[in-house]
């Protein structure tokens, strides 16, 4: 049997250092050392830190196979290029792969639950009804009826909605956010308009004066009938009657009876407007849709104008709730077949109301506008016009402001006392409280609602009462008989408010209504004679103000008929 012979291997002593031997190709007497110096020379330099222990350069662990082995020198991240290693019969071996690679799906991050406030889920919208055709108007061209409303995928139901231990959805964790609504605005910027001053309107809510004015009754125009208070009790359900009278909304300058006032130096102011212009202005921090509003200079007086063909004395619905109407739903709830719904249904609620057929309160003046533009055969709606004048500082405010109805006093020695009527209405039992539920049960919890989803509506007529020396503010609660149908109303319940209560809980506060008022009339006295015309934003909390021509919107049709009205639908 033959021995195994142990052969010694060849060793490169290294005796000038450390490290693989240098030496020249062909010369030396080991037949591997060549080829692998050679392989070591293509070894990138590799990193390190100060803080690495000396071991790392003969650190022969650092490539490990066993499972949760942490080399001792990976600190710096430097270990990558001293995983090298070299296999002769790897290189002219080379592995093609054809397989289509999945790329990795994205996991969703895992929130916590105790760290997640739950949220209220978005509440049904109802559907269209096949067949159902919807009122054409101007109002359809406005700020409210342009909306381009998108919401993010996924609202609505959630996965084990209804199910033990469900949440709601919240739309922060899908990871998306929902996409805000683009509104247009309420009148087409032109090119060659430019913008003469900005206002913030979060500053303008924290505007105050000392005092409020005292108003002074220059002059009254007009007539009223009586508020029918038993017919229309806090719970009822009565149906809305159409009523065929004739209603007038006449700017300012239109006015014949402020024209007089100009001309008369007892009764002359620097400041112009109508009570439902000055609404506006007081309400802005409010306002959600887009406005505008024009601003005569002449010499050192300032005349508050609406722009014809505007949607200005239209009602808006829902407009400061959580999901406004949008157009991309039903058209019959779309934001401007909304509008004409509520503005025609506050005109035969504020009709329906009244007291025909017996005495009225008749005031100084018969009413101004009875003889321009009537219909022949329709009753012009009675209202009452009281021009007021008040001081704010260095200007004089002369306003028209308008009562809707008059109830008697219970004391033959005080006078009667003045209403504004005013109705809102219920479009969809599913966007809010159930009013036919809930009106006679909770109506502090519905008119809070209310508040919440019509604040801007609600302080305008506040403010209106406010300027207009109404005492009490009637209010009447009008539902849909269908909620397909938008021309059968039924009046659920009437509700009268006194204007300071109201105000109090409207947190409608008078000084801060007239700091708004003189802020802009300070800003107003700065402008040359001209044209301007004041702007919302329709996307931003911005009001600008815009020098215009002079001859800006007077090419429109005057045949339309803007400045009168015909109550109709229901």
């Amino acid at each position: 049997m033959q021995e195994a012979v142990f052969r010694v291997p060849a060793i490169a002593d290294n005796e000038e250092g450390w490290g693989p031997v240098s030496v020249t190709l062909g010369s030396s007497p080991l037949p591997n050392l060549v080829s692998t110096t050679k392989k070591l020379n293509e070894i990138p330099y590799a990193p390190f830190s100060k803080g690495d222990r000396v071991g790392k350069a003969a650190d022969w662990y650092s490539v490990s196979t066993k499972p949760g082995f942490q080399p001792r020198y990976q600190n710096y991240g430097a270990s990558a290029p001293f995983s090298y290693k070299y296999e002769e019969d790897d290189e002219s071996f080379q592995v093609v792969d054809t397989r289509t690679v999945k790329p990795a799906q994205y996991t969703k991050k895992k929130y916590q639950q105790f760290a997640q406030r739950p949220q209220r889920p978005a509440p049904n919208q109802q559907g269209t009804s096949k067949g159902q055709t919807t009122s054409t108007s101007s109002a359809g061209k406005g700020a409210w009826g342009k909306q381009a409303a998108t919401t993010a995928a996924g609202k609505g139901k959630t996965s084990g909605q209804g199910g033990s231990g469900a949440r709601p959805y919240n739309r922060y964790q899908d990871g998306g956010r929902s996409k805000q609504r683009s509104r247009e605005s309420s009148v087409d910027i032109k090119p060659d308009w430019n913008v003469v001053e900005q206002f913030e309107i979060a500053a303008l809510s924290k505007l105050s004066v000392s005092s409020v004015p005292e108003p002074e009754e220059l002059t009254t125009a007009g007539s009223l009938e009586y508020f029918n208070k038993q017919g229309f009790p806090a719970s009822s359900n009565i149906k809305l009657e159409r009523v065929e009278r004739q209603f007038f909304k006449i700017t300012t300058t239109d006015d014949p009876i402020i024209r007089e006032l100009t001309e008369d130096p007892e009764k002359e102011g620097t400041v112009y407007a109508t009570d439902a212009i000055l609404a506006h202005l007081t309400s802005c921090p409010r306002s959600v849709y887009s406005w505008d509003l024009l601003v005569h200079r002449v010499g050192s007086v300032t005349f508050l104008d609406k722009r014809e063909q505007s949607q200005f004395d239209y009602l808006t619905v829902n407009e400061t709730a959580n999901e406004p109407p949008s157009d991309d739903k039903d058209p019959v709830n779309s934001p401007a077949a909304l509008s004409q719904e509520a503005t025609f249904i506050n005109q035969n609620f504020s009709q329906q109301t009244l007291l025909k057929g017996g005495k009225k309160f008749n005031f100084e003046r018969p009413n101004p506008f009875a003889g321009e533009g009537g219909k022949e055969g329709v009753t012009v709606a009675p209202v009452g016009y009281r021009y007021r004048r008040w001081n704010i500082g260095e200007h004089t405010l002369v306003a028209r402001t308008e009562v809707d109805a008059v109830l008697p006093s219970k004391d033959a020695d005080h006078p009667p006392s003045f209403l504004l009527v005013k109705a809102l209405n219920e479009f969809d039992p599913k966007s809010g409280v159930d009013w036919r539920k809930k009106l006679d049960t909770s109506r502090g919890a519905v008119l809070a609602t209310e508040i919440k989803n019509n604040s801007n509506k609600l302080a305008k007529w506040t403010s209106q009462a406010i300027l207009a020396g109404a005492d009490q503010i009637a209010i009447g609660y009008v539902s849909r008989q269908s909620v397909k149908d938008s021309f059968a109303h039924a009046v659920l319940g009437t509700q009268i408010y006194p204007t300071k209560d109201f105000a109090a809980q409207m947190a409608l506060i008078p000084k801060n209504m007239w700091g708004i008022l003189k802020h802009f009339f300070d800003s107003f006295a700065k402008l040359p004679s001209g044209k301007f015309i004041l702007v919302k934003d329709p996307n931003k909390p911005i009001i600008r103000l815009y020098a215009v021509p002079l001859d800006a919107f007077e090419d429109l049709d005057e045949s339309a008929p803007t400045t009168s009205s015909t109550s109709s639908s229901s």
